[in-house]
């Protein structure tokens, strides 16, 4: 699986165009390839906007920016609203707890926390380890995590995406004042990095899109079902 990470900065005076702008990417719901998508405007800086896709493969997203990205993007009309963008793609390596979710029904009370590590090439096969070992096993056992992805770019040495979603704020901030600094310290992880960047969101529901498809049709082990939001 395939992630693409965008971080907008949007005018304050536009914000509601970019929104609006953004419910018209849904046309990615018929793309081949495509898995789905979630966003939401940044708790650190209120004028920045975080969105998140998924896809099969590189091969599906390729074909995409090639045949359809440019002409749903002049439909989307949000070019204007935004002052730069940042893209990252990044491929996942596992899932943490479950598969992410991307059920319209319950996507508007969920909460995403992620990180991007830029690892020191040295300690990149312990950071890797602790991931397993210590980070996938200690949020697994955390109320009120529902599921993730540890990501990591083929194209940018040490660059990797750890996403998380959760059941709701109040259940991201238990876990980091009950888990966070122990696991930090469990995984010796300040040793192994060299920079980290991140953010937390609520994920905006308008924003939210999913390819779905029959449970028996389901891309390797994700399930998708339709529900009515």
């Amino acid at each position: 699986m395939i992630i693409k990470q965008i971080a907008c900065d949007v005018m304050e005076a536009k914000k509601e165009l970019f929104s609006s702008g953004q419910r018209k990417w849904n046309a990615l719901e018929q793309v081949d390839g495509f898995i789905g998508q979630f966003g939401g405007w940044s708790d650190k800086e209120k004028n920045l906007a975080h969105l998140f896709s998924f896809w099969e493969n590189e091969a599906a997203y390729q074909s995409f920016m090639k045949s359809e990205h440019d002409r749903i993007a002049d439909f989307a009309k949000q070019s204007e609203s935004i002052t730069a963008i940042d893209v990252t793609i990044v491929k996942n390596i596992y899932n943490i707890k479950s598969v992410i979710g991307f059920k319209k029904a319950d996507v508007g009370a969920t909460y995403i926390r992620f990180t991007n590590p830029v690892v020191k090439e040295c300690r990149a096969t312990h950071f890797e380890q602790m991931q397993a070992d210590v980070w996938n096993t200690g949020m697994a056992q955390q109320q009120g995590m529902k599921a993730g992805s540890f990501a990591k770019s083929a194209s940018v040495t040490g660059s990797y995406l750890i996403l998380t979603q959760w059941d709701s704020k109040a259940a991201h901030h238990d876990y980091t004042m009950s888990k966070l600094n122990f696991l930090k310290e469990a995984s010796n992880v300040n040793v192994d990095v060299s920079a980290i960047g991140g953010d937390v969101f609520t994920v905006e529901p308008s924003w939210c899109l999913s390819k779905w498809k029959r449970k028996d049709e389901a891309f390797a082990d994700h399930s998708f079902r339709k529900s009515n939001i």
